[in-house]
């Protein structure tokens, strides 16, 4: 358990200066517009311009812009092939595949941040695999490839390699405030105690759970804070139910709480379980909603 916490006539002079200034405005605007128009000529010209074409999966990967691609992989899916179309060129001579991550080179990707592709073998197609990192998430990942022919032809382009985390992936890697937990049964009364907003969770990788207490603990309605010990947590394979399992601090007993999954996201985490409430005069079945935002560790 941790706890932290502006000789002629003015007016005349004033009309013809308007007017002056009218026309300059004009001569500007209409510049302005020539010029707009003459960049939107050469984007448009070049946006389909594959450069050196590139496809995943035999689909098109293509991004406006000359040589531009764009392609997304969840961390889940562990790799991604790239195929490179040297069909246009003669024989290659070289070709290369340089990594950047938020446009510096990656210097522990090849030799130096570029992996050399032996040209000996290279048919019509090349199929380039890299594999996905745990270092790559939510990171500007640039994958260039060139390939120069016996001719001196060269071919570029530039790949934005995406790669995100699934919602299950994402639940040990972020901080977990409680937000809200909502008595369903009772008009959706907010039942989260205030000295309860300042707590979060970790679910850790490893299956254990760490609670932060924050600031306002042990007194109040938070008196008993620390008294329930959480041993492990997971979700289970159809990620319907979220499993929490913990014991007392006096009491090994294990108790096993199955909450039921209602939304799953990597921002938000809501569940619900049923409390047997009939001690204090209530149902047997209180249905109680538990709303987790995630946040930065």
């Amino acid at each position: 358990m941790n706890r932290e916490n502006t000789s002629a006539s003015p007016v005349k002079s004033t009309t013809m200066n308007v007017y002056r200034q009218y026309i300059a405005y004009g001569v500007i605007l209409l510049a302005t517009v020539l010029s707009l128009g003459s960049c939107e000529d050469d984007y448009q010209s070049d946006a389909a311009d594959p450069g050196l074409p590139l496809t995943a999966g035999g689909v098109s990967i293509k991004a406006p812009g000359h040589g531009q691609y764009l392609l997304s992989r969840k961390l889940v899916d562990g790799q991604a092939v790239i195929t490179a179309d040297l069909s246009t060129m003669g024989t290659v001579k070289s070709f290369t595949v340089t990594k950047t991550v938020a446009a510096q080179k990656d210097g522990t990707f090849g030799q130096n941040g570029v992996i050399t592709v032996d040209p000996s073998g290279l048919q019509a197609k090349y199929d380039f695999t890299y594999n996905l990192q745990d270092t790559d998430v939510d990171q500007l990942i640039g994958l260039t490839f060139e390939a120069q022919d016996d001719a001196g032809k060269v071919l570029t382009s530039d790949l934005t390699l995406v790669v995100t985390l699934t919602p299950r992936e994402n639940i040990p890697r972020k901080k977990w405030a409680w937000t809200s937990r909502l008595w369903v049964d009772n008009d959706n009364s907010q039942d989260l105690k205030d000295c309860e907003k300042d707590n979060y969770y970790l679910f850790n990788a490893d299956s254990t759970v760490t609670v932060n207490y924050g600031a306002d603990t042990g007194a109040g309605d938070c008196v008993f804070d620390g008294f329930t010990i959480y041993d492990k947590w997971y979700l289970t394979a159809d990620e319907k139910y979220f499993i929490l399992k913990s014991h007392g601090l006096f009491d090994p007993t294990v108790k096993v709480d199955s909450f039921q999954m209602q939304t799953l996201t990597v921002d938000k985490l809501e569940m619900s379980i049923d409390i047997d409430l009939s001690i204090f005069g209530l149902g047997t079945d209180e249905t109680f909603l538990y709303q987790y935002t995630a946040e930065p560790k």
